[in-house]
């Protein structure tokens, strides 16, 4: 790391990397290309990022075969933008950043495209923090910086405009356009880039991307950990580039990127959540749920999908789904050399890691202890035991949905990906009773498209059967109460399953079985990762170590499974289970007919008629317990955490009665959203698609995602819904075989 110059000055970017604005014009944009049926593609976008406004709107103008002039395109665009580029707000952590510079006399300043009547435009309301800035470079208007993109000439006049003149390399840019890290790099300058999902990687490379440099720099002005989440967050249709760093997991959990459901009230339940409502995230973005999750990658049993053919749904046991496992699978693993269960020719590539964590080999010997092996990978056939889990990362990043399959044929002709677009509506004709396309919202404006075979709907167990249910198909009852028209009565929405997840068990340790960090060792693993996609920042610590447990011992299948959470450096841990078969059901109902009003969460939780989820998921508390006091792990002295809850403090501690009434308090989901649309034969009362997953009694609409499910998995949906997609596929191609016509 001695190679770097050290740094001196830094120059900031505005749109998108100061000021909220990017997003701002890139919506306006599509909703005046919306006005001539016309769409802003990603390759698009990354063409005229960074560029003048005229050249922008001459560029977007002529590559969309636009029946105007680029100048009244972009007059268009500014009279939509301007009122909100007036309110614009501050990126995460940017302001943080300037002040934190300023206090510790770093010299800074701007350098934008912009015009200086547009800069002027989108600082009016935070003139403060840009007093702070010791010059800005206006590209738009200012005569020293020739025109086009990318180039170094805007960064080089910037530089030579600080009282001191510093040498390019002690000067570091921070930017999120390409054109404009290309143009830093062409200068010399050292760059921070702010991570976008949109970005091709070979750019990235180009830029050599240093995210470690401010923190070596000036150690003395940064704790670079809170930094990547604060000051280099970025926005953007595909999750900003955190959702690729699988150490941040959780990054992206009430932010734009989720749906951020919250589930109604119950009686007596959910108190140690605020307003007594569980969060759901649900990834609002390409990849949807599978660019938020905790990339776990567990099939789940031979039992499960049996059980599905047993219910009448023909193709689904478990010979048959392994072929569509594998078939999705990409495992690249040398202890899984020799096994013949996983697939090596699939798009979506899955890892496996040993973390070398104290904690993980104190959990596996106390299991032992208890009777409970450890096993070398899930075993479907028989799957008792406690594993390191296969994971949806390949080379050291996440691997959503869309990077995994989407981003592997996105240059296919056939292939038209909307962002920012919102279906409201199934269309349906009512003569025929056949789907025929759908309705989306572009920012104001509301288009139909039509099909040319069929409609495939993949929201997901919550908005899949909010958009059937805004479509007339879903319970009589309930659409006719909001004045729906009933295309079809089925029972949608119902039958909702979840694994519920048990919040309450946190156990402080002593420091020996958790491995402390300096904070030259954090660096460390900063540099591991972003130089080379290795090290802590590539994993999820702990987490990838699951237990499956059968509290009864009376089957070789599990009724619950248990994770792990290390919260270091305060070393507590979250001794995480949730129960596999709940007999409880919960419901997604619509709040209105308002496509634009979220749907309502019924959870259900312990709502069984006989109590034998709650008597369970005591059993797996109970587990927890006699973990916790083996010899193994009492020798790192376990202290349970005892929460303050009122609603069971009178009860004797750690009492069958205390731990209930805390499960009842302390349970939300373990992400897990399933059967809202189930599957099953057309005499199956309870089913809205048949086993080659189309509605019935509604020709040409198909429902693709884990709210087919008829009982949710005994594990983590992710991998179960990709199994999913890719055997719908197949069915399609087999049921439309012959035919040319494209979709």
């Amino acid at each position: 790391m001695d190679k770097f110059k050290p740094v001196t000055h830094v120059i900031f970017d505005l749109d998108g990397t100061i000021l909220d604005t990017e997003s701002i014009f890139n919506e306006g944009i599509c909703e005046v290309l919306a006005r001539y049926d016309r769409v802003y593609p990603a390759e698009l976008r990354i063409k005229a990022d960074g560029t003048r406004a005229l050249d922008k709107a001459r560029l977007i103008a002529e590559e969309t075969e636009l029946p105007v002039t680029p100048e009244e395109f972009w007059e268009a665009v500014k009279e939509i933008c301007k009122p909100k580029v007036v309110e614009c707000t501050f990126m995460p952590g940017a302001e943080i950043l300037i002040n934190h510079l300023h206090d510790n006399d770093v010299p800074i300043a701007v350098a934008t495209s912009s015009t200086q009547e547009s800069y002027e435009l989108k600082i009016q309301n935070h003139k403060d923090t840009f007093d702070l800035f010791h010059h800005v470079v206006c590209g738009g208007t200012d005569p020293d910086v020739a025109e086009g993109k990318p180039a170094p000439d805007i960064f080089l006049v910037c530089a030579s405009r600080f009282a001191e003149r510093p040498s390019p390399k002690c000067c570091l840019v921070i930017e999120d356009a390409p054109n404009g890290v290309i143009g830093a790099v062409a200068a010399g300058m050292q760059v921070v880039m702010v991570p976008r999902e949109d970005i091709p990687y070979d750019i990235w490379k180009t830029a050599t991307l240093r995210l470690d440099t401010l923190e070596y720099m000036m150690p003395e002005l940064f704790g670079l950990p809170r930094l990547l989440r604060e000051t280099v967050g970025g926005s953007g249709d595909s999750g900003a580039g955190f959702d690729r760093i699988p150490a941040l997991l959780f990054s992206l959990q009430g932010t734009k990127e989720d749906w951020q459901y919250k589930t109604e009230t119950t009686e007596d339940f959910g108190n140690g959540f605020e307003n007594r409502t569980s969060r759901w995230p649900r990834g609002k973005m390409l990849g949807g749920s599978s660019s938020i999750n905790a990339m776990l990658y567990v099939r789940g049993n031979k039992r499960d999908y049996d059980r599905w053919a047993e219910m009448g749904n023909e193709g689904w046991h478990w010979e048959s789904v392994l072929e569509n496992f594998r078939a999705v699978e990409n495992v690249h693993v040398d202890a899984l050399k020799g096994s013949t269960q996983f697939g090596r020719e699939g798009y979506l590539g899955l890892s496996w890691y040993d973390s070398g964590e104290p904690l993980a080999r104190i959990i596996k010997e106390s299991a032992r202890e208890l009777g409970c092996p450890t096993l070398p990978a899930e075993q479907p056939l028989d799957p008792i035991g406690y594993f390191e889990t296969l994971l949806s990362i390949e080379d050291g990043t996440r691997q959503n949905a869309a990077k995994a399959f989407l981003g592997k044929i996105k240059h296919r002709k056939n292939l038209h990906v909307a962002v920012n677009a919102s279906v409201t509506k199934i269309l349906i004709d009512k003569v025929g009773g056949a789907a025929k396309g759908v309705s989306i919202r572009i920012g104001d404006r509301l288009l139909n498209v039509y099909a040319k075979k069929e409609v495939i709907i993949s929201g997901g167990a919550i908005n899949s059967p909010q958009l059937l249910m805004l479509s007339g198909i879903g319970p009589r009852r309930h659409l006719e109460h909001l004045g729906i028209d009933v295309v079809k009565d089925l029972p949608v929405g119902e039958g909702l399953q979840d694994h519920s997840l048990f919040l309450g068990l946190y156990y402080k340790v002593e420091g020996s079985a958790v491995n402390h960090m300096t904070r030259e060792a954090v660096l460390d693993e900063m540099y591991k990762f972003y130089m080379h996609r290795t090290g802590m920042m590539s994993q999820i610590s702990v987490t990838n170590l699951v237990g499956f447990l059968n509290t009864r011992n009376d089957s070789i299948y599990p009724n619950v499974e248990v994770v792990h959470v290390m919260a270091a450096p305060s070393n507590y841990i979250l001794q995480e289970q949730a129960m596999l078969n709940p007999k409880s059901t919960g419901r997604i109902t619509l709040k209105s007919k308002d496509p634009s009003e979220r749907p309502l969460v019924h959870h259900g939780y312990f709502s069984d008629e006989h109590g034998e989820d709650l008597q369970i998921a005591l059993e797996a508390v109970r587990f927890i317990e006699r973990l916790v006091q083996t010899k193994t792990f009492s020798e790192h002295k376990p202290e349970l955490l005892r929460f303050d809850m009122p609603q069971c403090n009178h009860l004797p501690h750690e009492s069958d009665d205390y731990w209930k009434c805390l499960l009842r308090q302390l349970s939300s989901t373990f992400y897990h959203p399933t059967s809202t649309c189930r599957m099953g034969p057309k005499d199956d009362g309870a089913a809205v698609v048949d086993p080659r997953l189309r509605v019935h009694g509604v020709k040409n609409l198909r429902v693709v995602d884990a709210s087919v499910m008829p009982k949710v998995t005994s594990g983590n949906t992710n991998a179960p819904s990709m199994m999913i997609g890719h055997k719908a596929g197949e069915m399609i191609a087999e049921d439309w075989r012959g035919s040319r016509d494209e979709l």
